[in-house]
């Protein structure tokens, strides 16, 4: 699953060392003592500490026995954590072992619970179970300080066991890190194709990597995977880490490790730098900030990130805090008041369900547009009530021109859209004055109201016979004093009509 494409970074990386700092984001300059030394001057008395690795298995009361190859020898040790459905003898995990070999480091390798040789059953697995696999490999196996090299899903899980054994993981190495891969995929599918999937129960995933070109995933995997998530807060990871990502990754994107890194370094509170390895295809990450309360987006770069920063200043604070006191006013039910900042604002509303609220609190009893509300946490639930409540706005009065997109709130792509919107709601409201509008009436501007005038047939003739001052005017007019120019205009066109004649005979016989 992991999608390699580390073409566009190779120039970074030298032939032959081992030397990871030199394609990453610079996120820390004290690990590149750990792992930069070079192959071809292993000492000859390291080559004879070689030793074969057999499969053993590691039993757990009430949990599927593990299969792994562990290499003995001296700190830190290293341990490979595979991708989704990888076994322990891919071609990164084979390489590791030869360079723990040639270097006489401890490295293990294993196998998930349900893949390869260990037990279990695969469609009963799930992301925290896998945790449980690598923890336990960290508790049971590994003696004394680890690092740890997550691929694909593996560079997930890492972090995880970073935060659950701060004491042992000593450093993190992340190969096209998919840190909350499997949510952010789904997410990004269109919402009938989530229902499609909710409804069989599997998603069959496209993949290069599986014989049958899908990896056929439950959806409980997917719910089960959403508690698991990391990047929507600050990662309590404080120990060095070296992100290794493809700029041509047609599967995890690229901006999966910088967003990762990003959250790492605010939770430790250092700030951002750009090293001198940073490739020249990845924009300086200085003043990067991701916020914890958005959906999982990467960051962006360029001038996609200009006009991200203007959108977002067009946002009113002062705006949002008279919108919330209105909605809350107008559903007239108990409604949390949330807490100020456009983050806030956006969580608040981003289900749908207050959205739903206020609409038909603009409606008498018993007229109601959307007659059943629901508070899921299915993203394409309240996708599909954000959309519902913008149907009922635009029949409601609102132009379609004030009306918002759906990911503009669900994502919080634009918030100072929605602040229109919600201005446009509240302005109709005040104009149609039917009763149903709680609040003060000076919140919203009044729309323009139509005034018809009638005019009678003769009114009309009568006006056919004036020539509008746009037109100009013909008052004052008079060709007195044209008589005797008019000889001399027509002996000038008559002269000009025989010089093109002239002319166009010329070219004609050339």
């Amino acid at each position: 699953m992991a999608g390699v494409g580390l073409a566009a970074v190779a120039a970074w990386v030298p032939c032959r060392r081992w030397s990871w700092a030199a394609v990453t984001f610079g996120f820390h300059h004290g690990f590149s003592t750990l792992l930069a030394r070079k192959t071809e001057r292993t000492p000859q008395w390291l080559r004879a500490c070689r030793h074969k690795t057999s499969i053993s298995f590691l039993s757990r009361p009430d949990l599927p026995n593990l299969a792994y190859k562990r290499l003995k020898g001296k700190s830190p040790g290293i341990i490979f954590i595979p991708g989704y459905i990888s076994n322990m003898n891919g071609t990164k995990a084979l390489a590791i072992e030869e360079f723990c070999k040639s270097l006489g480091h401890a490295y293990i390798r294993f196998d998930y619970s349900g893949v390869g040789n260990s037990d279990g059953n695969l469609e009963e697995c799930t992301v925290g179970k896998w945790r449980k696999d690598v923890l336990s490999i960290i508790d049971d196996l590994a003696e004394g300080p680890q690092i740890l090299v997550g691929s694909s899903l593996g560079g997930w899980l890492m972090f995880h066991a970073a935060i659950a054994r701060p004491q042992k993981v000593v450093a993190l190495v992340g190969v096209a890190t998919a840190v909350d891969g499997l949510v952010t995929q789904f997410n990004q599918l269109p919402i009938e194709t989530k229902k499609e999937i909710e409804m069989k129960g599997v998603w069959p995933m496209p993949s290069k990597y599986s014989e049958e070109g899908v990896y056929r995933i439950q959806y409980s995997v997917i719910k089960e995977a959403e508690h698991h998530c990391l990047l929507h807060s600050p990662i309590p990871v404080k120990c060095p880490i070296r992100l290794l990502h493809g700029m041509k990754d047609d599967i995890v994107p690229w901006h999966t490790s910088v967003q990762g890194s990003c959250l790492c370094k605010s939770a430790s509170g250092r700030k951002e730098e750009t090293t001198p390895t940073q490739p020249p295809c990845c924009p300086g990450a200085s003043g990067l900030t991701v916020s914890p309360e958005m959906a999982n987006r990467g960051p962006s770069y360029g001038l996609s990130r200009e006009v991200q920063e203007k959108i977002e200043q067009k946002y009113d604070a002062d705006l949002e805090n008279k919108l919330v006191d209105w909605i809350i006013l107008q559903c007239a039910e108990d409604i949390e008041h949330p807490p100020p900042g456009r983050a806030h604002f956006q969580k608040w509303l981003m289900d749908g369900t207050v959205l739903c609220k206020l609409i038909n609190s603009l409606y008498p009893p018993g007229q109601e547009p959307i007659p059943k509300i629901s508070e899921s946490k299915m993203a394409f639930k309240q996708m599909e009530q954000i959309s519902q409540f913008l149907k009922a706005a635009e029949i409601y009065g609102v132009r379609t021109t004030d009306i918002f997109q759906t990911v503009d709130l669900w994502e919080g792509k634009d918030m100072a859209a929605v602040q229109r919107t919600l201005m446009a709601l509240g302005s109709v409201a005040v104009t149609k004055d039917d009763g149903c509008y709680r609040g003060e009436p000076s919140w919203f501007h009044r729309k323009a109201q139509q005034n018809r005038r009638g005019f009678s047939e003769e009114q009309l003739r009568q006006g056919q016979n004036v020539i509008g001052l746009q037109m100009g005017s013909n008052k004052g007019a008079s060709q007195a004093g044209m008589t005797g120019l008019l000889p001399l205009v027509f002996a000038s066109a008559a002269f000009l009509l025989r010089i093109h004649v002239a002319y166009c005979c010329h070219l004609l016989f050339i």
